[in-house]
C-alpha cells in the first residue's frame, strides 16, 4: 500500500512539474508591461509609435484576432512590442497565452529598421498573455522579408457611394503559404495621403474606410472587403491574401 501510494506521489509530482513548465518566449511579460506603463520615469522607456492592425489575425495564432493595437518602445536599451489582442467579435482576449506558429514581420512604421537593412520580428513560440496584452522583447534582425509596392486606380463603393481612387500599397512578406493562400507573417501599408477625397470620407465616418468589396493591387495582391483604421493617412492590415 506505501509503495502504491509512493508511486501515485511520484506520478502526480510529474504531472504537476510538466504542467507548470510552460516555456514562454516572454517570461518576463508583466515586468516589461510594468516599464512600458511606467510615467514617474521617462528616461526608462520611450514610445516609438503605435499602430492598429485591422481585420485579422497576426501569422498563424493558434487562435483568431479580431484586431490588435501594436506599440513599439525602447525600454534601458530593449526593443519592446506590446500588442493588445481582440477576440473576432470585437471584445478583449481574456486567454493567458497565445501560439504563434511562424515569425511574424512587425510593422516599422518610420521606416527606421529598414533603412539600416534590418527587420523586427516576433519570433514563434508560446507568449504569455497578460490582462489582454502580449508584452514581448522584439528580435531585430538582418533583412529577409520582400518588398512589394504597386500603385493602382481602384473603383467601387464606400458607404453605399460610388469611389474612384488612385492609391500605392507596399506588401511586406517574409514568406507564401500556398496552402490557404494567405501571406503568413506579412503586412501590407495602404497609402492614401494623395487622395483628398478619401481622406475626407475616411474623417467623417471616425477615420474609418470600409470597403464592400474585395480590392486587388498588383493582380497579385487581395484585400479583403471590410472596415479597416486610417492613421496618418495610411491603414495597415495583415487581412491580405494571394489572388
Amino acid at each position: 500500500m506505501k509503495n502504491l501510494f509512493k508511486l501515485a506521489l511520484v506520478f502526480t509530482l510529474l504531472l504537476s512539474s510538466f504542467a507548470f513548465s510552460q516555456k514562454y518566449v516572454n517570461e518576463n511579460a508583466e515586468e516589461l508591461l510594468s516599464a512600458v506603463k511606467e510615467s514617474t520615469s521617462a528616461r526608462k522607456r520611450v514610445l516609438l509609435f503605435c499602430n492598429t492592425i485591422s481585420c485579422c489575425g497576426i501569422g498563424s495564432f493558434g487562435i483568431e484576432i479580431w484586431s490588435d493595437k501594436e506599440c513599439h518602445y525602447v525600454v534601458v536599451g530593449k526593443r519592446v512590442a506590446v500588442l493588445g489582442l481582440k477576440n473576432t467579435d470585437g471584445s478583449d482576449f481574456k486567454g493567458s497565452e497565445i501560439e504563434i506558429k511562424e515569425d511574424v514581420t512587425l510593422i516599422d512604421k518610420d521606416h527606421s529598421l529598414e533603412k539600416d537593412g534590418m527587420e523586427a520580428v516576433m519570433k514563434a513560440g508560446t507568449y504569455k498573455v497578460v490582462n489582454g496584452e502580449v508584452a514581448f522583447e522584439v528580435a531585430v534582425q538582418r533583412i529577409r522579408i520582400k518588398k512589394a509596392c504597386y500603385v493602382e486606380t481602384h473603383q467601387g463603393h464606400i458607404f453605399g457611394h460610388e469611389y474612384s481612387y488612385t492609391t500605392s500599397i507596399c506588401v511586406y512578406y517574409p514568406s507564401f503559404s500556398n496552402q490557404t493562400r494567405v501571406i503568413h507573417g506579412g503586412y501590407a501599408e495602404i497609402d492614401i495621403t494623395k487622395d483628398e477625397k478619401l481622406l475626407n470620407i475616411a474623417k467623417e465616418n471616425g477615420n474609418m474606410l470600409s470597403f464592400d468589396e474585395d480590392v486587388i493591387f498588383g493582380n497579385d495582391y487581395l484585400i479583403k472587403a471590410g472596415k479597416y483604421l486610417v492613421e496618418e493617412g495610411k491603414i495597415y492590415t495583415r487581412n491580405i491574401q494571394l489572388k
